[in-house]
């Protein structure tokens, strides 16, 4: 086989054997990934998806039946969508789960806090950048929402640590904002579900009101 059709192909997910055999060749679980790189370039029509990643990855498609419900769906219906190229799972919002808890339960290390204030730094800043090429697009208008939702989800989680990391205490009124707006953020928009609202409203649940 060509070296480099070979190494293509390994790039989008397919193993050989020692002999380079076409026959022999596998499917892995990296081809679901450069087919999730691949919809997100067709998204944005070939500009640069690092912005648009950022959002898809902490976003989840309604599961099972929800999402017949939420649109009607023929067999010619194009699966052009960000919905349709979103991970089935959010690894990025469950490793964040798994450091909020942490942090809750007060076994996270100063570099864990740090790394996550980082995270919601980088989430909530997203929109300023992706926001004006959402609303150039007419397939990606329908995100619009939900990139500002980032937003306003990660500047929650960030004051809240700040509270958290000096005692605990928030006005009581801020907290109960921050509460009802995380209650919105977490219904479906466009199909999808924000993953990561609900271990913000953790976190925010966490500080005592004044």
């Amino acid at each position: 086989m060509n070296g480099a059709r070979e190494q293509f192909l390994a790039d989008a997910g397919f193993a050989f054997d020692q002999h380079g055999d076409r026959g022999a060749c596998r499917l892995l679980r990296v081809a679901h990934h450069a087919g999730h790189r691949l919809g997100l370039e067709l998204l944005r029509g070939g500009a640069d998806i690092q912005t648009l990643r950022v959002l898809a990855d902490v976003l989840e498609p309604l599961k099972g039946y929800a999402r017949p419900q939420a649109m009607h769906y023929e067999t010619s219906t194009p699966l052009n969508r960000l919905v349709d190229v979103v991970h089935p799972e959010s690894d990025a919002a469950r490793d964040f789960a798994g450091m909020v808890q942490r942090i809750l339960n007060k076994t996270s290390t100063p570099e864990e806090v740090e790394a996550m204030r980082k995270r919601l730094i980088v989430w909530r800043d997203n929109d300023q950048q992706l926001g004006p090429s959402l609303q150039n697009n007419a397939l990606l208008q329908e995100a619009i929402p939900l990139s500002q939702n980032l937003t306003t989800i990660a500047a929650a989680g960030l004051q809240a640590l700040d509270y958290l990391n000096s005692g605990g205490h928030g006005p009581a009124a801020w907290r109960q904002q921050q509460l009802d707006a995380l209650k919105q953020a977490q219904k479906p928009q466009a199909e999808l579900l924000n993953m990561i609202a609900p271990s913000v409203q953790k976190l925010v649940e966490a500080t005592i009101p004044d």
